[in-house]
């Protein structure tokens, strides 16, 4: 009975010590991301989100698809940041009209076609 008690022990010190430092790395590696697209060298599309749309649907889609996001201000306007290079900005549109085409058909929401805030 003793040595389960102390093996029990262990294992909850050893889980107690593992845990946070998981989670620290985890969020340091989602604060290292969120800064590299804020940077202002970073080629990023902004869009604006529409009114009744998850910002989170549209950011799991588009890390889904293998691109960086986050989510900023870009004029007064709550925008989804998305690392954007040169030939991408299609492929982004896409993921980004796919999703909400997907997500929210028949939600009633009025979503006209995908276009990012430089092109307004």
């Amino acid at each position: 009975m003793i040595p389960a008690i102390g093996i029990a022990v262990v294992l909850v010190v050893i889980l107690a010590l593992v845990v946070p430092w998981i989670l620290k790395a985890e969020v340091d590696t989602v604060r290292t991301a969120e800064q590299h697209i804020l940077d202002p060298a970073t080629p990023k599309v902004a869009y604006p989100l529409p009114n009744g749309v998850d910002v989170a649907v549209l950011a799991a889609a588009v890390a889904a698809a293998g691109h960086a996001q986050a989510v900023g201000s870009v004029d007064g306007e709550e925008c989804l940041l998305v690392e954007c290079h040169d030939g991408q900005r299609e492929e982004i549109r896409s993921v980004i009209d796919r999703t909400t085409r997907e997500r929210y058909e028949g939600s009633g929401l009025k979503l006209g076609a995908v276009v990012f805030a430089d092109e307004r």
